[in-house]
């Protein structure tokens, strides 16, 4: 977690979401991702208020709207762009023609993108370029998100991760940014505010440290908070919180029974009762995703005032506009899922049968993709540690059947995930059942993992981690552009070795992720055969450890280095590693800034391979010297079937050497690279090769044969 204050990362501030970007263009959406709990909602406020104090942005924007989604699921009539405008301040009325005249100077706010229960994937003819027109607020609202009216106004979208999709469709080249949460400083530091004895704050903190999904969910501050009111209070109980907390299903039924334990004494409701009645209004709403409950609809569920848990329910007043009324939420969306999945298990055996076949039946519908955070709390609650926690504490028995239902939901849906999100939280749900042999025979359905793009937290590489020990062995573990650097490799690292295809591209690894990775690959059980690490950051400094690595595993046979800017200095390693890894026979690196001569020893060093199949290689100019290693490379190794060569230019006198030359017919030869198209002074240099004037070229040269 340190690391994320290191340069490694490209880090902004609140101020300076708006910046140009680099290719100096003003930029004028951005999106501001981050999971539940991470402080979206209080950025947005923190933006609000440096705003009107004058601090940031007061000179950029005249106005500032905050349109929270979940106020605006409540709208039931047409609305304009103006209504909406005007529901923040009514004040504005007498100036709307002046606001709507400069909209470069005004910033709009969509908090909570996530919550939205419609789609945004209207008709281009639908969408109203008109701020004053009423139309449904599905029609006024894609109208602004899409750029249709206001185009020159500026946006700032807060979602979840799991909403992006739904953004990507629509919007154009956005500026996406992610809210990282705590530093371990920071939650060190939180740690430390939160408990006022400096004894209590280091147990705690050194108890969550050594207990690492709780350590990385701590990250999120809504989790930071839950889990040291929970330990606060087994402290002062004097209670041992060894084994108290592994789960995020146990964090949270142990901070709720914390709150109505020790902070409802005027709830005069059993608590089961309390249960039932919170998870009705929970379940309700994450199935209409709603957040904010009308007075009446919660007064309808709890009749008596002094049932009212209002630890747990808080209460809003919305008097501006359209929102003037009396409103109920949860303290957080995530508590609501929370009490929907306890419903669920509150319910006779019966009932929880049809509901939760029901729940998983809904799940599997991409527009209720939402419920999977439900299903992903029922997968807790059904683990044993915390079935013996509902007997003791409230004297219930979770139906032995549900725990037979996701079983059988598991396995079915493990032949039918999409890469990326759904997988993840199939892992989730895994690591939160807590059974070992039940993971293990699950794990069969899934040797080959795909979340490539997806960028995994901390919290994602421990579960995948925990998954990964039950499993047996991996086929395919594709982990490309997943944002992975050296604290999430750290936590893989003890089950890469089970992994046959291992795909680390485009990760920031650098020279000290491969030192770390070559404790996988010397280690005696390593089945990795198949090693990915295109754009990885690496340089010569790593290219002895790797060597040493591959030559005492013996393992991989094909290797990817593409990417990775290895120049003259790197020779000596690379070519060490083609001599000493017996088992190689396809192998990849590039670009090479190598030199004709480097060129050279490189070629006549692999011409030496016994068994070599396929190669790919990047050079900077296909020159004639270069042209006549690569021949002679081919001429000498007859178990060579592919050889790929990329130059940065593509010299004329180069590919005057190439077809003239004679080759093997069972060797494909692709060339590729930059060619100048001018007809005099061409360009023979790296340095000129963004010019206009040079164009990507693919010759298969596969027809000049012996």
């Amino acid at each position: 977690m340190d690391q994320r204050d290191s340069c490694d990362f490209m880090s902004t501030t609140v101020e300076n979401l708006f910046n140009l970007d680099e290719c100096a263009k003003i930029q004028r959406t951005v999106i501001l991702q981050g999971q539940a709990g991470i402080g979206k909602s209080f950025t947005v406020q923190k933006i609000m208020s440096d705003w009107a104090s004058g601090k940031h942005y007061c000179k950029q924007f005249e106005y500032v709207f905050h349109l929270k989604c979940q106020q605006l699921n409540l709208i039931r009539k047409q609305v304009s762009v103006v209504d909406l405008i005007l529901s923040n301040s009514e004040d504005l009325k007498p100036v709307i023609l002046e606001i709507l005249s400069q909209p470069e100077k005004i910033l709009f706010i969509i908090d909570g993108f996530d919550e939205i229960k419609f789609s945004l994937h209207i008709g281009e003819d639908s969408l109203c370029p008109n701020p004053h027109q009423q139309s449904s607020l599905e029609v006024t609202l894609s109208s602004l998100i899409r750029k249709v009216v206001l185009s020159k106004s500026f946006l700032l979208i807060t979602t979840r991760s799991t909403a992006l999709e739904k953004l990507k469709k629509v919007l154009k080249q956005p500026r996406y940014t992610e809210i990282l949460g705590f530093s371990e400083k920071g939650i060190k530091e939180y740690f430390q505010k939160f408990f006022k004895d400096e004894h209590q704050a280091m147990r705690a903190f050194t108890y969550i440290k050594e207990n690492d999904i709780v350590y990385t969910a701590c990250f999120i501050p809504v989790v930071c908070w839950i889990v040291c009111t929970v330990l606060m209070q087994q402290f002062e109980e004097g209670t041992n919180i060894t084994h108290v907390l592994n789960t995020k299903t146990t964090i949270f039924i142990y901070f709720v029974y914390t709150l109505h334990e020790y902070h409802s004494k005027d709830v005069r409701l059993p608590v089961q009762d309390i249960l039932k009645q919170l998870g009705i209004l929970a379940e309700n709403g994450v199935k209409e995703q709603q957040v904010l409950f009308a007075e009446k609809q919660v007064k309808e569920i709890f009749m008596d005032s002094c049932h009212f848990p209002s630890c747990f329910l808080n209460k809003i007043l919305l008097k501006k506009g359209i929102f003037n009324q009396t409103v109920y939420s949860f303290m957080h969306l995530s508590f609501q899922e929370f009490f929907a999945a306890f419903s669920y298990v509150l319910c006779q055996d019966e009932e929880a049968k049809r509901k939760v076949t029901e729940l998983l039946k809904d799940s599997q519908d991409y527009s209720k993709r939402h419920l999977l955070s439900t299903v992903q709390f029922l997968f807790g609650l059904s683990n044993d540690e915390t079935r013996q926690f509902m007997e003791e504490k409230y004297n219930h028995c979770i139906s032995s059947e549900i725990r037979s239902q996701l079983k059988e939901w598991i396995q079915k849906v493990g032949s039918t995930y999409k890469p990326g999100s759904d997988l993840l939280t199939i892992l989730y749900c895994l690591y939160e059942f807590q059974d070992c042999d039940f993971v293990r025979s699950a794990m069969e359905n899934f040797r080959a993992i795909f979340l490539q793009t997806f960028p995994l937290k901390r919290t994602d590489c421990a579960v995948l981690s925990y998954c990964l020990q039950a499993s047996r062995g991996i086929k395919i573990l594709d982990l490309s552009n997943c944002n992975l650097n050296l604290e999430e490799l750290e936590i893989l690292l003890p089950e890469l070795h089970k992994c046959i295809n291992l795909r680390l591209h485009f990760n920031n690894l650098g020279d000290e992720g491969v030192k770390l990775l070559t404790k996988a690959l010397k280690s005696s059980g390593c089945k990795i055969t198949k090693l990915g690490l295109w754009k990885t950051g690496l340089t010569e400094a790593c290219v002895n450890d790797l060597c040493l690595a591959l030559k005492k595993g013996q393992s991989v046979t094909q290797l990817y280095l593409d990417g990775n800017g290895f120049t003259d200095a790197s020779i000596p390693g690379l070519l060490s590693l083609i001599q000493k890894c017996d088992k190689l026979d396809r192998f990849r690196s590039g670009p090479c800034r190598l030199s004709d001569e480097k060129v050279e020893d490189l070629f006549s060093v692999l011409s030496t391979r016994k068994h070599i199949f396929s190669l790919e290689l990047h050079f900077n100019k296909l020159t004639e010297r270069c042209v006549a290693s690569l021949n002679n490379l081919i001429l000498k190794r007859w178990t060579l079937r592919e050889l790929s060569v990329w130059c940065d230019i593509l010299l004329e006198s180069g590919l005057k050497a190439l077809r003239e030359s004679q080759r093997r017919s069972n060797c494909h030869l692709k060339i590729q690279g930059l060619m100048c198209k001018k007809p005099m002074d061409k360009c023979t240099d790296i340095q000129s090769r963004d010019l206009p004037c040079n164009s990507e070229i693919h010759l298969d040269m596969s027809r000049n044969v012996l």
